[in-house]
């Protein structure tokens, strides 16, 4: 059996340009919304790091130089409502990273609770359940850790988790937080 099909030129589609205008009024848009998500760097303030690190397996020197110093006090310079604690645990994390995550989870503590006194980094999230590592900021996320804050008045410790929250591979809206537990001592 044999079908006659005529033949005729394919007929391309026209593409739609996008007026300039709008291709402008979307990008200032995008850079408007990443500028407000993005961690404010500001004037110096009276923060101060004083870490106790513990030395990672990747750390080597780099622990003891005078570079991860240098870099603490870069970071300690950004303003920040609470005050890091006095006393700051890193567990297998390099002090960068370290200060970043505690930041990002001193933002999340109460106005009420009293100032932090200590606190323990660890790179791993605390998750035991949906509640802990809720499955809406874990989408799309990247995991930070999680932080163990000790208050100067006695009062039970707060776990925090700490997640690099993104929209799509590429674009990075920065640290989110949330507190997932009051620990007895």
């Amino acid at each position: 059996m044999t079908f006659e099909v005529p033949v005729r030129p394919i007929e391309a589609r026209r593409r739609v340009a996008w007026p300039a205008p709008i291709v402008v009024f979307c990008a200032a848009l995008v850079t408007l919304v990443a500028l407000s998500l993005a961690e404010p760097a500001g004037p110096a303030d009276d923060t101060r790091v004083t870490a106790t690190e513990r030395p990672s397996p990747g750390a080597g020197a780099l622990a003891d130089s005078s570079s991860a110093l240098a870099a603490a006090q870069a970071l300690a310079a950004q303003p920040h409502p609470r005050r890091l604690p006095a006393t700051l645990g890193c567990e297998d994390l390099e002090l960068e990273p370290c200060v970043r995550i505690a930041r990002a989870a001193l933002l999340v503590l109460p106005d009420e609770v009293a100032d932090v006194s200590a606190g323990t980094v660890w790179r791993s999230l605390r998750c035991g359940d949906t509640h802990d590592c809720p499955p809406h900021y874990m989408r799309g996320s990247l995991p930070l850790g999680s932080v163990t804050f000790v208050f100067a008045d006695g009062s039970p410790r707060a776990a925090i988790n700490v997640v690099e929250w993104r929209h799509g591979p590429a674009i990075r809206l920065g640290a989110r937080a949330w507190l997932v537990d009051w620990l007895p001592d």
